[in-house]
């Protein structure tokens, strides 16, 4: 299990959020994600030395790692949106989206054009 950030200054993004704010993160594997009475989550989870635990959290972010497939190559060439080298959504300096309806989150999926 890999904890990272990614880009420029996240790490900086990631050290703030957890001494400033206190945002834990956690390495993990995901058993189970229940909403309880009071709406929120409860997780169970097997940490990295193989115990589980079951906690209570108001929010919950899941992530994994990405690959973009190479058929996004055709379809930002279509929408004439700029990929980096490894085929993901190179984000603009001013951080605006290509178009009015598109947020880039770094990649892109293969649509039917």
């Amino acid at each position: 299990m890999d904890m990272r950030t990614y880009g420029k200054d996240f790490d900086r993004y990631y050290l703030r959020a957890r001494d400033e704010k206190g945002v834990r993160f956690i390495r993990s594997r995901v058993h189970t994600v229940e909403e309880d009475e009071n709406h929120d989550l409860k997780l169970k989870y097997l940490t990295e030395s193989g115990e589980l635990f079951e906690e209570i959290f108001d929010m919950v972010v899941l992530s994994v790692g990405l690959e973009s497939g190479a058929k996004n190559v055709e379809l930002a060439r279509r929408l004439s949106i700029e990929l980096n080298p490894h085929r993901f959504v190179r984000p603009r300096v001013e951080k605006r989206s290509y178009r009015v309806s598109l947020f880039s989150l770094k990649t892109i999926s293969e649509l039917s054009i």
